[in-house]
């Protein structure tokens, strides 16, 4: 996802504790960078502008209409940290008083399956309660005479016996044989309808 477009925000230089704003900005921050920051840390967004390094007649976004006050306020933000490049094209003249902004990006997608396949959950597992209860009444859990000995010695009977604690295959989620009756029958009475 990204995020293009006037913001008003003088992002400043990144603070120490700040992970997604980068450490090439030139403009002194203003209250909306606090809202900005918050922003990109609690969504994840990084901010382009500031991790690209660009001299300072290649940063500015916005000229005032006295032409001296040059400010960074059009402001590019990724999802992922895919910038390679943010920068304005001085030769792009709009009638305002903004120049235009592009950014660079580069895609990986095996980076991409594997930060995909790290996030990922895992079905959760369900057992039988007949090979639980099987499990249970082969072994003699009675009390011992210390909580630790009696957890080794249940988490010892569950270890041997793992490979009976399968998961159960769910159903495939397919129609009923009352669906399957109907669904038949319909197009029984069409094909009767189109050639009688």
């Amino acid at each position: 996802m990204i995020i293009a477009g006037e913001s008003n925000v003088y992002v400043g230089l990144k603070r120490p504790y700040e992970a997604f704003i980068g450490p090439n900005s030139l403009e002194k921050w203003n209250e909306a960078r606090e809202r900005s920051a918050s922003f990109c840390g609690t969504c994840y967004f990084y901010h382009g502008n500031s991790c690209s390094q660009k001299e300072k007649n290649r940063r500015w976004t916005y000229v005032k209409p006295n032409g001296v006050h040059k400010n960074e306020l059009d402001h590019i933000l990724c999802k992922c940290k895919l910038f390679t490049d943010a920068a304005v094209l001085p030769s792009f003249q709009t009638r305002s008083g903004h120049r235009m902004l592009r950014a660079k990006f580069h895609s990986n997608n095996i980076k991409a399956m594997l930060n995909r396949m790290a996030h990922r959950r895992l079905p959760p597992t369900i057992l039988e309660a007949d090979t639980g209860e099987r499990v249970a009444e082969m072994h003699d859990f009675e009390e011992l005479s210390s909580i630790e000995e009696d957890f080794y010695k249940l988490v010892a009977a569950i270890t041997t016996h793992q490979g009976w604690l399968q998961k159960k295959e769910t159903e495939p989620h397919h129609l009923e044989d009352h669906g399957r009756n109907t669904t038949t029958v319909r197009e029984e009475k069409e094909s009767e309808e189109l050639y009688p």
